[in-house]
Parts: C-alpha cells; structure tokens; sequence
C-alpha cells in the first residue's frame, strides 16, 4: 500500500504521493518495506495530464513492468492528442481489464487533468481507476470521482458535480483525519479545510503535509508480534496541473 492524494482547487490540481512501497496485511497492518525509492506520479506528455498510483506497484501480476512502466506503455500505444482525461479513464480501464485478467490486488490511478466544457470552458476533471479486493479478478472500476464515491464494499454514492474536491488512497489514514474527522474533533469550532477558498500553493503545502506525516508517522508505529525491518525509506513527489500550464513537476 502507498499514500496518495490529488487535490483541486480554484488555481489548479495538486498530486502528491510518497517514494515508499509498503507492504500490508489484510487488515492493514505493516508487513515489510522495500528498501528503495519508487516514482509514483506519471505525466501524460501528449495532453497536460497527470497520474498518481497507490497500491500494487509491481508484482508477477504486472511481469517485469512497475506501474509507472505500463502507463508509459498504454500512453504510447493508446492515448491521442485530442484526448482527455475522460477519454482517457476509459481506454485505461479496457486495457488494465485486457493485459491483467487475473488480478486480484488492490491497485489504483487516480488521472488528473481540465476537459473542454461548452464553448471553451475548462473544468477539473479527477478519475480514479482502480481494482478493489471486491472486484472480480481482471475487473476494474473508472469512478468519476467528481460525481461519485465508492465505498469499502463497493457501494456506489452519487453526488452533484463538484469541482473542488480531495481523493486520497492507498494507507489514507492521515488524510481521513484531515478531511473527513477533523470537524468531529471540536465541533463548536467548526474548522474544517475547504478547497473551495485554497489556492494552488496552500494545496502544494497541505498535499506535501498529508504525504510527509502519512510516510513519516509509520516508524513511529509497532505492529503488534510483528517483527518487521523500518528502514528509511522517505521522499515525496508532487506535481501541479493548471488551466495555462498543464502538467508540471513542483521541487
């Protein structure tokens, strides 16, 4: 399991995930690390976008390719110039289904990009395609994540179109005290984050915020009869995609 998140707000869109591939039970807990750095943010060149993965990162199931690897494969042989990410949510899904029948891991993409709205309006746009422990094996999902929200069991929850909005994956522990709990902490201070009023370089910070104390806060952390190696394995990569720029990589 990895931590990612992807944030929009009125500037821009902001992926952040952390450089660790951290391996869990079933219930979550921390089995082993690798030892090495991995990249886990994609950028599409030919349209503007970007991509950021949780979950199986490589694996008998994916052969010799990482995740990022195969992204680049289905970017060359798929993708075309017109595309968008919706377009492109839905080629990824058919080709995942096609070159990985067997799966059965949880692994995720969220896609990051701006579509065309009527007459030249842009509008964020955020896909989530995943593969879930109550899929079928080889069968993956291509949420809209800007409409609707898969839960824990597969139930799917529909909602207005929104365009600000957090996605989080993989370990999302930190993120879901950010965003889901930390209203029901103090409640008379109503405090909550609102993307809604964030501009791009607050959502840089809190992004970077969430991956570092999601990566960082597991050495702190003893799994109960589990005697498991923590090395240091520690790094983030973040990106930034906006209506005039596209994609761009942020230091």
């Amino acid at each position: 399991m990895t931590a990612t998140i992807t944030l929009s707000c009125p500037q821009g869109i902001v992926l952040a995930t952390d450089r660790k591939i951290t391996y869990t039970d079933p219930d979550g807990n921390v089995v082993d690390y690798e030892p090495q750095l991995v990249d886990k943010i994609y950028r599409f060149s030919k349209v503007g976008a970007g991509a950021s993965c949780w979950g199986l990162y490589w694996g008998h199931n994916f052969g010799s390719s990482t995740i990022l690897e195969i992204l680049k494969e289905f970017e060359n042989t798929m993708v075309e110039n017109k595309d968008d990410v919706n377009i492109i949510s839905e080629k990824l899904k058919s080709y995942l289904q096609a070159r990985f029948p067997e799966i059965k891991k949880q692994v995720g993409i969220h896609l990051a990009g701006y579509c065309r709205g009527s007459g030249d309006d842009l509008y964020p746009q955020l896909r989530h395609v995943f593969h879930e422990t109550w899929n079928n094996p080889g069968e993956f999902v291509n949420e809209n994540s800007n409409q609707e929200y898969h839960l824990e069991n597969g139930t799917k929850r529909v909602y207005p179109y929104t365009p600000f909005i957090s996605l989080f994956n993989g370990d999302n522990t930190v993120a879901n005290m950010f965003f889901n709990f930390l209203p029901t902490v103090y409640p008379k201070r109503e405090r909550q984050i609102i993307l809604d009023l964030m501009n791009l370089d607050e959502c840089i910070q809190l992004a970077k915020l969430i991956i570092r104390t999601s990566s960082d806060i597991l050495g702190f952390l003893t799994e109960i009869d589990k005697k498991i190696e923590k090395p240091e394995v520690k790094g983030l990569m973040v990106a930034k995609i906006t209506k005039q720029d596209g994609f761009q990589w942020v230091e």
